[in-house]
């Protein structure tokens, strides 16, 4: 989990947005957070949700 958060956090704010938002990993009540809190949030859910590998796999794409 820690090797998708720091690959996660290294993408611009664009690309975490958007793989957020095409996994369904963003809630209404995130859009209040501070960026950094928001993308931990982000991660929480997905490994919560199981999605973990479809995270990593957004990001690895995304490079």
């Amino acid at each position: 989990m820690r090797d998708v958060a720091l690959r996660f956090y290294g993408l611009s704010f664009n690309k975490k947005s958007e793989i957020a938002g095409r996994l369904q990993l963003l809630e209404a009540e995130d859009m209040t957070l501070p960026d950094h809190e928001r993308f931990r949030q982000v991660i929480i859910r997905a490994h919560e949700r199981g999605q973990l590998e479809l995270l990593k796999q957004a990001v690895i794409e995304s490079k």
